[in-house]
């Protein structure tokens, strides 16, 4: 891919990639045919993508015992597509993006916070009945009597 000085590519060049991508995936799309079972259109799909996935591994230049090893490939196909097909925000996106996760989590947790508080004091009234405002009347002690034997 050519880029501008700034390290960018042009619109222009996108649109030619784009357009190349396209075709490529029109060329992998396997028509269905009705001969063919469920599990022979599966088998067959599924054999065109990973003819397809170990082309394109060919062409990056992958090492041949990444090829051979699912593991490895898996990494090496994760970390090409990270590095090269992956569009990352900028710097100020991701500020941008942050603030508002920060604050969106702020706003949730005052509202839960209020919706709590507000709830537990209305079981607390609920259950109590209003307790703590009516005084319970306690029986009062009889008052010994001179000589009386103490209970």
């Amino acid at each position: 891919m050519a880029n501008t000085t700034d390290g960018t590519s042009t619109e222009a060049e996108e649109a030619m990639l784009d357009t190349q991508a396209e075709a490529e995936a029109d060329d992998d799309i396997i028509e269905p045919d009705e001969e063919l079972s469920l599990a022979g259109r599966e088998a067959a799909t599924q054999t065109a993508v990973t003819e397809s996935a170990a082309s394109d591994l060919a062409r990056r230049g992958a090492p041949e015992w990444v090829m051979r090893n699912r593991f490895f490939r898996y990494i090496y196909e994760s970390y090409y597509e990270l590095r090269y097909k992956v569009t990352w925000p900028r710097m100020e996106e991701a500020w941008q993006m942050t603030l508002m996760v920060i604050a969106v989590s702020a706003f949730v947790a005052v509202l839960l916070g209020a919706l709590d508080l507000g709830l537990s004091k209305a079981l607390t009234y609920v259950v109590g009945l209003g307790a703590g405002h009516h005084p319970v009347a306690t029986p009062t002690p009889t008052p010994l009597l001179p000589g009386a034997p103490n209970p």
